[in-house]
């Protein structure tokens, strides 16, 4: 046997070592190689994808650059994973390096025998995450296809830039870790590589304060978060960050230790069956892996934070949608009534051509003003910033054409009288409205009115640049005011109520394609706004839920390394619980507790992570996010449990040994 069949040999013999970091690094292969055949992908190089979707903001440049953004992101955290991969293989293989060495093999030739070992598992890596990208890749142009509404299925077509980039980048990325791994591991002291498991000599120790420290910190992130609204996550985004890490760091390094030492004082538990050996070795684990725990959790909370915050704005799309444009289509103007009258005919006429069933009702809003001074308003961060009287427009509408809408639309009608109104916001995100007294007092056609207000959230307008904050009257007032009403302050709006807006999706779209607009007209549709959405939030969840299975992946693998590092030390402890007189049903089920808590502990704290940025998400749309966010964290929990059940039972194959 030469040396390279030695090195060959060796790596059949590990296969089960390296059976993680070889799976890891295929998939982060697999997943690199699909995004970039997609990149070179000729309908994506020519922009004819541009062309075809029927997504409105879809653009080539910004296509390429989502995709190409994401390759950075797996590209870069491949690296990082693959770095620690091999150094913790390595470190976990000291013993065998140890015998070696004794048997004469020079640090050139084990230099060598890592360097063979580990081109072989990367070269094989490669080509086989190929396989898969190819594999897989007609399902991914599947998806972009449906994510981007294309009539047709993109045509599977595997540039070879696309093979050549991927081969050049991992072969790089392969031997510029071994050379770094073999710079930074040094094999000189025979004693160490051979008595290489470490233990801790004294019993694991805590701060208090630190302790507090950390609750403390992640109390405060978790409470800027749980108020956080559209704006104030704006600034609270980083400090929540954060303050959320660092306690975490300490929540596995001060608090673990403390609760297991609260937890022996419970004697009554503590004593019971085998939770005195479970919960005093797992003090020294927690310890030890502490570090590790902390890197598992963030890289989870990233993971499921990212997943359910696009999965939730995904799902609540349509209800975005409808909330911010109660009209199913607008059109409106301020001076163009001639352009507006031929266009309402055009569209009317389309409608009727296409069949559609349709309700509509116009409206003239009135242009007026209140004084917006510093003792009431609330800005979106609490400070006041605004000077010391300020003009503010708002829109008037009667109370008879709003009940008109309302009842197309099926909402509560409207009863007021000459002193009352209804303020209305221009958008239904919390926190929007700033005006905070229970009166209001306008200008209007040189006139002042005072009314009592009461506060609506939910908008009755469709966005649009004539649109904004409104203030629904009583008729009388309304028609007081609008007399002699200049026309350039006055608002036409056109509303359309469609019964079946989903189902009419794809006509309306064409209808709104057909329409010329003249200067000073604007037209807008929940159906062209899904489309805007679709572009906003479809392709990043795509590619986010490809990089979030990434970090879970390799998060999962983390904690598997770091157990498969310390299993010949595991060996050798169980095998004195066995001589002592542990039954194997016992040691199954300290093994069993142990692994479960150093999978699900940092899974419960990334979890609890997550959900608080979900909470904060929530904050800020309509939508409900609990029943998105529940179903990603269960999908993550079942992948979760999988790998536990896998690692728990190679524990057990080897716990076979010492009996």
């Amino acid at each position: 046997m030469n040396f390279r069949q030695f090195a060959l040999t060796n790596v059949k013999r590990n296969t089960r070592s390296y059976a993680a970091y070889f799976l890891s690094s295929v998939f982060s292969i697999t997943i690199f190689f699909i995004y970039a055949a997609f990149i070179f992908h000729p309908d994506v190089l020519t922009g004819s994808l541009s062309e075809k979707s029927v997504t409105t903001s879809l653009s080539k440049e910004a296509l390429r650059s989502s995709i190409i953004l994401a390759e950075s992101i797996i590209f870069s955290f491949s690296f990082l994973f693959v770095l620690y991969s091999m150094n913790a293989f390595l470190q976990s293989r000291k013993k065998e390096f140890g015998i070696l060495n004794l048997l004469g093999i020079t640090n050139g030739q084990l230099n060598k025998l890592i360097f063979i070992e580990n081109n072989v598992i990367g070269i094989t890596a490669i080509v086989t995450g190929i396989g898969f990208g190819m594999l897989f890749f007609k399902l991914f142009l599947m998806g972009v296809s449906a994510v981007l509404s294309l009539p047709v299925t993109l045509p599977f077509i595997i540039a070879p830039k696309a093979l050549y980039v991927t081969i050049g980048a991992f072969l790089i990325l392969f031997e510029v870790i071994c050379f770094l791994t073999l710079f930074t591991v040094r094999f000189n002291n025979v004693t160490e590589l051979l008595y290489s498991i470490k233990k801790p000599k004294k019993s694991p120790t805590y701060s208090v304060w630190l302790s507090l420290v950390a609750l403390t910190t992640i109390g405060t992130g978790y409470y800027l978060a749980y108020t956080a609204n559209l704006f104030k996550m704006i600034i609270f985004m980083v400090p929540i960050t954060l303050l959320v890490t660092f306690g975490t760091y300490f929540l596995f390094t001060q608090c673990s230790i403390l609760f297991i030492r609260l937890l022996k004082k419970n004697r009554a538990y503590y004593l019971r069956s085998t939770n005195l050996l479970t919960f005093s070795d797992l003090a020294f684990k927690l310890k030890d892996n502490a570090r590790v725990l902390f890197i598992v959790s963030i890289i989870s909370a990233v993971s499921f934070t990212s997943s359910g915050v696009l999965f939730s704005l995904v799902s609540n799309m349509k209800d975005e949608t409808v909330m911010r444009y109660p009209q199913s289509i607008a059109l409106a103007t301020s001076y163009n009534i001639e352009g507006y009258n031929i266009t309402k005919k055009q569209l009317t006429n389309a409608l009727q051509d296409t069949h559609l069933s349709y309700e509509a009702h116009e409206m003239k809003l009135l242009k007026a003003w209140y004084l917006l001074d510093k003792n009431n308003i609330n800005t979106p961060f609490g400070i006041n910033t605004s000077p010391e009287k300020e003009k503010t427009n708002i829109l008037l509408l009667s109370q008879s054409d709003y009940n008109i809408w309302a009842k197309l639309t099926s909402k509560e009608p409207l009863s007021l009288d000459n002193k009352q109104a209804i303020f209305v916001a221009s958008t239904p995100d919390p926190g929007i409205i700033w005006y905070n007294k229970d009166y209001i007092k306008i200008e209007a056609n040189q006139h002042s009115y005072t009314f009592s207000i009461r506060y609506m959230q939910q908008p009755i307008l469709s966005p649009s640049a004539l649109t904004g904050e409104l203030l629904v009257i009583h008729d009388s007032i309304y028609e007081q005011i609008a007399t002699k009403y200049e026309i350039k302050n006055i608002i036409t709006i056109y509303g359309i109520h469609l019964p079946n807006w989903e189902k009419d999706h794809d006509a309306v779209v064409n209808i709104s394609k057909n329409l010329k607009l003249d200067k000073g007209l604007y037209f807008d549709s929940r159906a062209n706004m899904i489309n805007e959405y679709k572009s906003m939030f479809y392709l990043p969840f795509f590619i986010g839920l490809f990089i979030s299975c990434l970090f879970f992946l390799a998060a999962a693998s983390i904690l598997y390394f770091r157990l498969y590092n310390d299993i010949d030390n595991e060996l050798l402890h169980y095998r004195s619980l066995f001589r002592m007189g542990l039954t194997p049903e016992e040691m199954k089920s300290i093994i069993s507790k142990q692994i479960f808590l150093l999978f699900f502990v940092p899974f419960i704290v990334a979890v609890t992570h997550a959900s608080f940025a979900v909470k904060a998400l929530h904050n800020m749309i309509n939508g409900s996010v609990l029943g998105p966010s529940l179903t990603i964290f269960g999908i993550f929990f079942s992948l979760q449990l999988v790998y536990f059940f896998a690692v728990r039972a190679i524990y057990f194959k080897k716990l076979k040994q010492v009996m």
